[in-house]
């Protein structure tokens, strides 16, 4: 018989009595049902005209706080439980711990439950495993900075870039803004060379999933830039520079090392037409690519 069958059985059996310990639960990872369900296995039955136990369940700063009161409604135990893991297996956890407090108070053995014609083992407790996990979610908006250096593609070309972030995060979605450049890139035109780059800020709208491997956000908004170029062996070498808007979107993964975070990042930046116009002997042009990709490695700190 499997071991979801023997519990399922297990529990129609016990459910005959009244459960020792009647579960509250203020939130629906694990329901009191479920921890209900599993106490019938582990606790024996109600004594006839006893008063049964409070558990409560509650979560706070992210982590799993569980209450034993007796039947009046003084404090027995209290415990705080981090569980990273299904909503099962927090419910195994809270059973076992609200189990291990009657006995110690009660100082009386746990029976194995029986079956007709068949007497299993006892299920197995839970296995749990610690793993590190995030900080825990706060109500009130987290800020997180962050620098990336990376590379930005234009033509095929890598030209070195940088961007300094300022993050400010509810618990699911936020906003950002950033200030960003790139070193001058260089392109030869007839007999002179030109060179330009991009610099200016973006304005962007996030959203973030998080687990066990990570934080993963994407991220789109609008880029506030400017174009700045300079020519170089032409009959007239100019400096010269123009306004840049365009529309930018992205994904980031990071992992957490308490306050610190660490990560990789890709976005896409798409840019109007311009043109670099250069006087010799025509005047020569150059049309700046309208797609900027850029990949980068970033470090940061939650405040």
């Amino acid at each position: 018989m499997s071991s979801a069958a023997l519990l399922f059985v297990l529990a129609q059996v016990a459910g005959a009595a009244s459960g020792r310990v009647v579960v509250e639960s203020a939130t629906t990872c694990p329901t009191a049902a479920e921890v209900e369900e599993r106490l019938r296995v582990l606790l024996p039955p109600l004594a006839e005209g006893a008063a049964p136990e409070r558990a409560r369940l509650a979560v706070e700063d992210g982590a799993l706080h569980v209450r034993l009161l007796s039947a009046d409604g003084a404090p027995i135990a209290e415990r705080t439980v981090t569980v990273t893991a299904s909503c099962a297996d927090r419910a195994n956890v809270v059973a076992v711990v609200i189990a291990a407090w009657d006995v110690q108070q009660r100082a009386e053995h746990v029976d194995d439950p029986s079956l007709p014609h068949a007497r299993p083992a006892p299920p197995s407790p839970p296995t749990v495993v610690a793993v590190a996990a995030p900080p825990p979610a706060s109500s009130r908006p987290r800020l997180e900075l962050a620098f990336a250096p990376g590379l930005a593609f234009a033509d095929g070309v890598a030209s070195p870039s940088g961007t300094l972030t300022a993050s400010l995060w509810g618990r699911r979605f936020g906003g950002r803004f950033g200030v960003f450049g790139l070193l001058p890139h260089s392109d030869g035109i007839a007999d002179g060379s030109a060179r330009w780059t991009r610099f200016g800020a973006t304005f962007e709208l996030a959203a973030r999933a998080t687990g066990r491997l990570g934080r993963l956000d994407g991220h789109a908004g609008i880029v506030s830039g400017a174009v700045v170029a300079s020519g170089a062996g032409f009959a007239l070498n100019e400096r010269t520079g123009s306004f840049s808007p365009g529309a930018l979107a992205g994904a980031d993964w990071s992992y957490l090392f308490g306050h610190m975070f660490a990560g990789v990042g890709a976005s896409l930046s798409l840019y109007p037409t311009q043109r670099l116009v250069f006087s010799a002997d025509s005047p020569v042009a150059r049309t700046l690519p309208h797609l900027q990709p850029v990949v980068d490695l970033a470090v940061g700190v939650l405040f």
